[in-house]
């Protein structure tokens, strides 16, 4: 039974670090920041933009198919894509 989730397993922690990059954007970035937007719609929006964009990244770095699973080595990574969205949202605004 859990053969049929291996093969999308694989794809998690790397399409999990496009997400956090774009939230972290979505946090700082100049226009989806303000407080007209609500925050549920920038969730979704980060999380649908970063499902659209993951199969292009990966078509174009296969090497982010070997990021293990585990919260040890996915917490650094983690981070600094929130700290890497929030710096070029913060850039973006200046």
């Amino acid at each position: 039974m859990l053969d049929c989730f291996r093969d999308i397993l694989v794809h998690v922690p790397a399409a999990l670090l496009v997400i956090f990059r774009l939230s972290g954007l979505m946090v700082f970035g100049p226009v989806l920041a303000s407080s007209v937007v609500p925050v549920r719609m920038r969730v979704a929006l980060a999380f649908l933009l970063g499902l659209a964009f993951y199969p292009l990244l990966v078509k174009s770095h296969p090497e982010w198919l070997a990021i293990p699973l585990d919260l040890w080595s996915l917490l650094p990574l983690v981070l600094m894509e929130i700290t890497l969205g929030a710096t070029i949202g913060f850039i973006a605004t200046l």
